[in-house]
């Protein structure tokens, strides 16, 4: 199913069905035991019972707007979905808070780490060329929330997913079954070499890690998964035709309209949507939205600020012409409250 425009799917499509709490529940770990060589830091936002527990902001800087949370409240009772978020290049776990925090007050439970090497707190070439780790960390942030559902409320069967921006949405892709290729995408690189995967690729330093070509090609797809979003992926060219084919869970492809010579949806987004079973893919291109409008809200000021600290970073702060970040925010939360409703009734 394809969603060419950006204003089908508005505010009246929020989840009617979840579980509603205005308060939401925070706690931060970190992730250590299973794989001490990588420690994850790890963030739940979640359903919270009714507490005076102080309410708190967190993601809040001079830059970019936060997100009202109790900490370490005591979950609401219940189940409730799970959605393991997964964050872009050079991002962290702040960038979707918005939305962690929109879908924790339907009623779901959201978790979100940094991935060591391509995370802003930690950018590390040679950690960042293990490209294969990336879902490894999904899947042990899935394992580790399944173990403290006494803390962070009640997982409902059969209900996880995994929602990735950029880097995140490759992540997320191959948890639901893609298979990539590094010899073909580096054969496509050849021809679009303006593209700002291939870009990141380089820069990650894949083509000179050894063991890329066969890990990154060994099956990542994690059955606890039943339902992906993907939110204006890159390296979506690495993907093999079969392996996306072969999907068979519910996908939505969300891709941001505002062109983009660097990342065309034509190349990545909608040309890896086309790939897939038609039944179960939905995709939607939100012609006003940039590659970062799927990023925390910015401050006035935040362009001036950002561009101070690090010329170019600005960019951050991007939207279309037409609507504000926010009204883009709430367009993306519905859609997704409406595919996941549908995906797991």
């Amino acid at each position: 199913m394809v969603w060419r425009t950006g204003f089908l799917l508005g505010a009246g499509l929020l989840c009617a069905t979840a579980l509603a709490s205005p308060q939401v529940g925070f706690r931060q770990f970190n992730l250590t035991n299973d794989v001490p060589e990588r420690a994850l830091n790890v963030v739940v936002l979640y359903p919270a019972a009714q507490s005076e527990i102080p309410v708190k902001s967190v993601g809040d800087n001079s830059a970019f707007v936060g997100v009202a949370v109790q900490e370490n409240a005591q979950p609401a009772h219940g189940m409730h979905p799970f959605i393991a978020l997964s964050h872009g290049f050079g991002g962290n776990w702040r960038n979707q808070l918005w939305l962690a925090h929109a879908l924790a007050q339907q009623g779901y439970i959201v978790a979100a780490t940094d991935h060591p090497g391509t995370t802003s707190m930690m950018m590390n070439k040679a950690i960042a060329a293990k490209l294969w780790l990336r879902p490894d960390d999904v899947r042990r942030v899935i394992s580790a929330i399944q173990n403290k559902q006494n803390v962070v409320g009640t997982i409902a069967s059969g209900k996880m997913a995994v929602i990735g921006h950029s880097l995140g949405g490759w992540t997320a892709m191959e948890l639901a079954g893609g298979r990539f290729d590094t010899q073909q995408f580096e054969t496509d690189c050849q021809t679009h070499t303006e593209l700002a995967s291939c870009i990141v690729y380089q820069k990650m330093g894949i083509p000179q890690e050894a063991q890329a070509n066969t890990l990154l090609g060994q099956p990542a797809r994690d059955a606890r998964v039943t339902a992906v979003v993907s939110l204006d992926l890159g390296l979506a060219r690495g993907f093999t035709s079969q392996s996306l084919s072969a999907i068979n869970i519910p996908v939505l492809v969300i891709s941001a309209g505002q062109p983009d010579p660097q990342l065309p949806a034509t190349l990545e987004s909608y040309s890896m949507a086309q790939k897939m079973p038609q039944r179960q893919t939905h995709y939607l291109e939100v012609n006003d939205a940039s590659h970062f409008s799927f990023m925390q809200l910015c401050k006035p000021g935040a362009i001036e600020l950002l561009e101070h600290e690090q010329p170019g970073e600005g960019i951050i702060c991007v939207d279309g012409n037409k609507r504000s970040r926010e009204q883009i925010h709430h367009q993306i939360i519905a859609t997704i409250s409406d595919f996941l409703n549908k995906a797991w009734h």
